[in-house]
């Protein structure tokens, strides 16, 4: 009997160290500071390059296409389990 026990103290132990350590994380990550974009990395406001992509029932679809007459686009891609 004394073993389970013990082995329920640890598990329960690590369990206890592994929410603290979370926690410290998020913390941290909550608290800091918005990181600037460095040189030579994009922003939000750039750009992306021209590119096609093929349509799900044959042809190429273009950046260009999609953006007409739009202000900007999201793109999902789905990677289907067929």
């Amino acid at each position: 009997m004394k073993t389970r026990s013990a082995s329920i103290v640890r598990w329960l132990t690590g369990c206890l160290m592994l929410t603290v350590l979370l926690s410290a994380l998020i913390v941290a990550a909550c608290g800091s500071e918005p990181q600037v974009a460095e040189q030579g990395q994009r922003t939000n406001e750039e750009k992306a390059p021209s590119f096609e992509l093929p349509e799900a029932r044959g042809g190429m679809m273009s950046l260009a296409q999609l953006l007409e007459g739009r202000n900007g686009l999201a793109l999902v891609f789905y990677r289907g389990f067929f």
